[in-house]
């Protein structure tokens, strides 16, 4: 099943358009999250839309996520909370050298252990304390960069991993606020970032492939598309690195997303039914049934079911 078309909002101003599925619009996270609870429905609607006309900061979304019934959102615009269908923009507490308020907010992730969400903004780090009800913002003047934060992982019962887009890794302690940066530093611009909860860094570059990183050895291997070998990674401007349910990691690139082999350090290509849709991938999630829905730029929704293919990661196709 695909869904070929849906609707998208665009940006007022033209210079953000090439940011247009990055920023996706509400209605298409609300589906998403309506989804999950689906386990054998094969027909999807949106029920409700959530925009600017509901106080939404921005209709384009670049993360949504779910803490005990509350949805937070980060937008083009600043960072929301929704609770049932109202939506409440946060805003930083005191005097605060970059106030919340309109930011470009990008990653959010929920620390179980510290009761703390984090917000990856094109300031840097922002940290909102469950319960206290604040947010606070982590600059400069505490020894964090103050640069855009494109994504963030967890690391384990006290540490997030940070991922700046200027290539800066960092480990962040939840509790006391310290923070150790992993050296060397990159060289090459980040998009996203995963962490094994091991000892391996998965990090997906822009326009540079994806790195791993054995932190225990500081040693790091990149995969880059080779022209002619099929079972190269299939793009090298990597915006989604996803681990599955059945830990299976599954990477989204400019050109489609493929199944990785660590073991035989291989890449298997998800091909469409039809080749006229879009494989410019931008996000990926399984819902409760084990598919796999895996959002691209101007192709919509495409859907894979990983179980009904047996394990036949040679002839992997999304689902009609």
């Amino acid at each position: 099943m695909r869904i070929c078309r849906f609707l998208l909002l665009f940006l007022h101003k033209k210079q953000q358009q090439r940011f247009i599925f990055m920023h996706r619009i509400l209605s298409l996270a609300v589906a998403l999250l309506l989804s999950v609870s689906m386990s054998s429905a094969k027909d999807y609607t949106v029920s409700k839309r959530i925009g600017s006309s509901e106080k939404l900061s921005n209709n384009f979304v670049n993360d949504i996520l779910a803490v005990r019934g509350d949805v937070w959102v980060s937008t083009a615009a600043g960072i929301n909370k929704i609770t049932g269908l109202r939506s409440i923009a946060l805003k930083s507490a005191g005097v605060t050298k970059y106030p919340i308020e309109n930011q470009k907010a990008n990653g959010i992730v929920f620390h179980k252990q510290s009761n703390k969400i984090f917000f990856g903004t094109e300031v840097g780090l922002y940290v909102y304390n469950l319960n206290e009800g604040l947010v606070q913002q982590l600059s400069a003047e505490d020894g964090m960069p103050e640069d855009n934060l494109n994504d963030i992982s967890i690391a384990d019962e006290n540490n997030v991993w940070l991922f700046y887009s200027t290539g800066k890794v960092f480990r962040f302690n939840c509790n006391d606020f310290t923070a150790e940066a992993f050296m060397p530093e990159l060289k090459e611009k980040i998009r996203c970032g995963f962490f094994d909860g091991n000892r391996t860094l998965y990090i997906g570059h822009e326009h540079s492939g994806m790195s791993i990183i054995d932190i225990k050895n500081n040693t790091v291997t990149r995969y880059v598309h080779e022209k002619g070998n099929e079972k190269s990674i299939p793009g090298n401007n990597v915006r989604r690195i996803y681990v599955d349910k059945q830990h299976r990691m599954w990477v989204g690139t400019e050109h489609g997303m493929a199944l990785f082999s660590k073991e035989k350090k291989e890449f298997y290509i998800v091909r469409h039914p039809s080749e006229q849709c879009d494989d410019n991938v931008y996000d990926i999630k399984q819902m409760n049934n084990g598919e796999l829905w895996v959002a691209s730029d101007y192709g919509g929704i495409s859907i894979i079911d990983p179980e009904a293919l047996r394990g036949n990661v040679e002839n992997l196709h999304y689902s009609d």
